[in-house]
């Protein structure tokens, strides 16, 4: 095979290796030159002594990164990234004990990031480090595991060389990536004395990664490959943050924390973002820094939403579905979802990604990520857009046909006014041509629902939008409700409605109406 290498040479760190060429010529090259040819034919990069030298980039990768992209080794190298120490123990403990270990973890979990730390103490340590990290940067790579007895014959000479290895492998739920798992049984089966200089460190996104082996996107060889190479003792799933975690997290980042909760102890704010955030990464990034939500809601959205680069709209109005109840405070129980919304298969279809199922509720990442989900499907291209508002309005009148007329039903549209209205992640007057503001009037038989609905509601969000005219429209409404029985609790809305109307005009400069 071209490229093949015959002999690796380490003297003083000075790394050469000895290749045959496809004309059998031999060939010495500096470790540089072979790293690249490595990367190139094998979709591997082999990491030698100088590469964390070069530490130019560090500072521009960490500007990227409060950005929302990715940090890279040799930032995390330099110690730019917040370390998990007693995860990253936890994972070096258990590699050492079995040789070889799976991270699963489901996307934003920063499996990535956990390779690059651990690829970094082992290199520390002495080990030569095989990786496909930041394949993005690999000269003419597309990601994918090839030449497998290249790959063989590189690792059983630098074990001849007497050098330890670990090989660090992302994303092994991809089919491109997953040839991987031969070549750890070939060595396996084949070179068993040697396995204990190899450590092979490999990571997954769930649900992926389980999607793969149960329905058939792996062939069943691979799949028993898996099932030989990784039992549950060599698989570890990461968790999120705990509370030392995220305090941590704070304090690394202290110099960078965002306005809005600088002038909090870190102690406050430890017990403030774990509470809202329970923990998951992305959310406690964007508490801290209010940077990085928007990277993640596209990659979702490509990954989960779409198909063959088209809208998958069922899987959407389940997703709007989950939303819509998560930023409302509501629960989905799975009845609902399934029986009165219809949406099982397209549920099931991307549980644990977006949406998850705890027990027999159905929630989201976060209310804030479905409100950045949202504002990003509605700045789509308009072909999208539209299909995106059509698929929205269907599951909007869906959710408000089965709430029809209760207190549950007010919630969601204060929601859609409240919050995603005045918030401008969704424009009112595409709001307004869903609902028909009419049909709820006659659906809520309780003549305070439809004070608060016209007072609390609409005009409350056409007030914060400085649309005064419609405002008072609105209050105008609540006003001619007719109550069917004298109460302190419809009095107070009466109120609430005479005085919002009377700021408006007020806003308008009719100070005499407002007066009035």
């Amino acid at each position: 095979m071209d490229n093949k290498p015959i002999s690796i040479q380490n003297i003083n760190g000075n790394v050469t290796v000895t290749i045959v060429e496809g004309n059998n010529n031999q060939t010495e090259l500096s470790i540089d030159a072979f790293t690249k040819r490595f990367a190139q034919d094998c979709g591997l990069r082999l990491i030698y002594n100088d590469y964390f030298k070069k530490n130019d980039n560090t500072s521009t990768n960490f500007k990227d990164w409060l950005n929302g992209f990715q940090f890279n080794i040799k930032s995390v190298y330099h110690g730019r990234e917040y370390r998990r120490d007693k995860l990253l123990e936890d994972v070096k403990t258990k590699l050492e004990e079995k040789q070889r270990l799976i991270i699963l973890g489901e996307s934003g979990t920063s499996k990535s990031i956990i390779l690059m730390e651990m690829l970094c103490d082992y290199l520390k340590n002495g080990y030569k480090i095989l990786h496909n990290l930041e394949s993005s940067s690999i000269e003419s790579s597309s990601g994918e595991i090839k030449n497998l007895e290249f790959i063989e014959d590189t690792l059983l000479e630098l074990v001849k060389s007497g050098e330890d290895i670990l090989v660090v492998v992302d994303n092994v739920h991809n089919k491109t990536i997953s040839n991987m798992f031969y070549i750890i049984k070939k060595i396996r089966d084949d070179n068993e004395e040697k396995l204990d200089k190899i450590r092979f460190l490999l990571s997954a996104r769930q649900p992926e990664f389980g999607w793969a082996m149960d329905r058939g996107i792996f062939d069943s060889e691979t799949v028993n490959k898996i099932n030989i190479l990784f039992d549950e003792e060599k698989k570890f799933s990461i968790s999120y943050f705990n509370e030392d975690e995220v305090k941590g997290f704070i304090e690394k980042y202290k110099e960078n924390i965002h306005d809005s909760i600088k002038n909090k102890s870190i102690e406050e704010n430890t017990r403030e973002i774990v509470k809202s955030t329970k923990g998951h990464p992305i959310m406690v990034r964007f508490s801290v820094l209010q940077n990085g939500l928007k990277s993640h809601v596209i990659q979702m959205y490509t990954d989960y939403l779409l198909e063959n680069k088209s809208l998958n709209t069922e899987r959407i109005k389940s997703v709007i579905a989950c939303s819509l109840y998560d930023i409302s405070s509501i629960p989905l129980t799975e009845d609902e979802l399934y029986n009165k919304l219809n949406l099982e298969v397209p549920s099931l279809q991307i549980i644990n990604t977006m949406i998850k199922r705890t027990g027999n509720t159905w929630t989201t990442i976060h209310p804030r990520w479905d409100l950045e989900l949202f504002r990003y499907m509605f700045s789509l291209n308009e072909a999208d857009r539209g299909e995106i508002q059509e698929t929205f309005g269907f599951v909007l009148n869906k959710i408000l046909e089965v709430q029809g007329g209760s207190f549950t039903q007010l919630i969601i549209l204060n929601t859609l006014y409240n919050t995603i209205a005045t918030e401008q992640f969704i424009d009112i007057k595409f709001i307004q041509e869903i609902i028909k503001v009419d049909d709820i009037e006659k659906e809520l038989d309780d003549p305070y629902f439809k004070i608060l609905f016209f007072t609390n509601i609409v005009g409350v969000a056409f007030d914060k939008l400085k649309n005064y005219e419609s405002a008072i429209v609105c209050y105008d409404k609540a006003i001619k409700v007719k109550s069917q029985y004298i109460d302190d609790y419809i009095n107070k809305g009466y109120a609430d409605a005479y005085y919002n109307k009377g700021t408006a005009l007020l806003a308008l400069g009719r100070k005499e109406e407002a007066i009035a």
